[in-house]
């Protein structure tokens, strides 16, 4: 991603610096959800239904299906 970009006064261009601005803040959000996600199923916080503690393995699966 470049420091500064210089556009003109084109309404395009604008709407188009601003969706690049708001993807890339997106995906930062996803990226730490997923690595906040990660750490509680490391540490055993996602727990079943029934009390018991899944592994991280079924964790993670149950999260991606």
């Amino acid at each position: 991603m470049p420091d500064k970009i210089t556009i003109d006064q084109s309404g395009a261009n604008t709407a188009a610096v601003e969706s690049i601005q708001a993807d890339s803040g997106a995906g930062a959000r996803a990226v730490i959800a997923g690595i906040e996600t990660m750490h509680m199923i490391k540490k055993g916080q996602l727990g079943c239904s029934d009390g018991h503690a899944s592994s991280a393995a079924s964790a993670s699966y149950s999260l991606a299906f």
